[in-house]
């Protein structure tokens, strides 16, 4: 391999940009602190990258259309994902994301076709609108206790996800947060949920059981969005006190 220093440009401890477009391994040099904004975009070739310790933020859009990218390995120091950073990175089979990243903005994950599985720490709060849009892939993902905040389009497209089982804390299920995830049996929904919206779960056409962790007044009560159930053969909801509800009450 290469020295990386020979075709990275870094200024004041950020990756700019990559002069290598051609490069399979990256390996960034110590004393980095960011991967700057699209500085690896369009690297197809790239393979592996290793991004040491005292690495703090990975840029928006900074291995965005990287289809060639297998590995990522992400340092405990890195506390800041930006939007759409691995966006379309489609060999990309799994990830590790370090316990300090309280969020998973816009698109970060959006495309990529390979990923199977993906951890995600108890530190994050928030998953922005389209974060693992069509990651076809995925079959499973634990949402973290942490988890206050699902925006829309999450996970719209997901096409292999078999089950969710939505924390205690979040109040809203977005806009198509799970539209089009014709893999999905299983559902789990908090008593947190105030509101499911418009085509939250449409065309999931595989779903057979929807849990409601709370008594029936409380289900009634939920706001429910145009379409946020079509599509699904499921004959109900089931609420803790034994009764089943018909998806459209």
């Amino acid at each position: 391999m290469a020295n990386s220093k020979d075709f990275l440009e870094i200024k004041d401890g950020v990756v700019i940009k990559c002069l290598d477009s051609t490069v399979w391994i990256v390996k960034i040099p110590e004393g980095v602190t960011e991967i700057g904004e699209k500085a690896f975009n369009n690297c197809t070739m790239l393979k592996k990258v290793e991004i040491p310790e005292g690495v703090t933020t990975i840029g928006p859009n900074s291995f965005e259309n990287c289809t060639s990218l297998v590995s990522v390995t992400i340092p405990s120091s890195v506390t800041s994902i930006d939007h759409a950073a691995f966006s379309n990175c489609t060999s990309l089979a799994s990830i590790d994301i370090p316990d300090g990243v309280k969020a998973i903005p816009l698109a970060t994950f959006s495309n990529c076709k390979s990923l199977k599985s993906i951890k995600l720490p108890d530190s994050v709060e928030a998953i922005s609108g389209g974060s693992f849009k069509n990651c076809t892939s995925l079959k499973t993902i634990e949402l973290p206790a942490s988890l206050k905040s699902i925006r829309g389009g999450a996970f719209e497209g997901c096409t292999s996800l078999t089950t969710i089982s939505i924390p205690y804390g979040v109040k809203t299920i977005p806009p198509s947060a799970f539209k089009d995830c014709t893999s999905l049996v299983s559902v789990i929904i908090p008593a947190s949920v105030k509101e499911i919206c418009k085509e939250a779960f449409l065309r999931c056409k595989s779903i057979k059981s929807i849990k409601f962790i709370a008594p029936m007044s409380r289900w009634e009560a939920v706001i429910k969005g145009e379409r946020w159930y079509w599509g699904i053969p499921s004959q109900g909801v089931q609420c803790t006190n034994g009764v089943t509800k018909s998806l459209s009450e």
